[in-house]
């Protein structure tokens, strides 16, 4: 992701509730499989019209400090997002199956459980009603 885009995510306002944000994150992993990048042009065709630069009524950062962390912070968290839509994704590809998710991506199922715990996601959602 380059650091506009970056820039663009952190400074759009969200007036929606987390699904926005991960609805947002979702179609720009998908969207940025076919190009081997994340840049400011991509971001703003999927935020369309609500993109809204940094206002006075936000808080901007007076150091580099401040900066720094308030980048990081915002990384980790579209991270967190990514993360969370890539497990829901393979947990709804195999039906939550955990093991075979797993198996699919070459992880280990312990390894896979912990990212699901790390990131509030239940298997049991994605399971089948439907019996055999």
């Amino acid at each position: 992701m380059t650091p506009g885009a970056l820039a663009m995510i952190q400074s759009h306002t969200w007036p929606g509730n987390v699904r926005e944000i991960q609805n947002c994150v979702t179609r720009l992993a998908i969207t940025s499989q076919k190009s081997e990048k994340i840049d400011q042009d991509l971001v703003a065709g999927i935020l369309g019209e609500n993109v809204k630069p940094v206002g006075r009524d936000q808080h901007i950062p007076e150091t580099w400090e401040e900066m720094d962390t308030l980048r990081t912070e915002a990384m980790h968290q579209v991270a967190r997002e990514i993360e969370r839509t890539f497990l829901e994704h393979l947990l709804r590809k195999f039906q939550g199956n955990v093991t075979k998710a797993a198996e699919h991506i070459g992880i280990n199922r312990n390894n896979f459980h912990k990212l699901m715990r790390k990131c509030g996601v239940r298997a049991h959602t994605y399971k089948s009603n439907e019996r055999s």
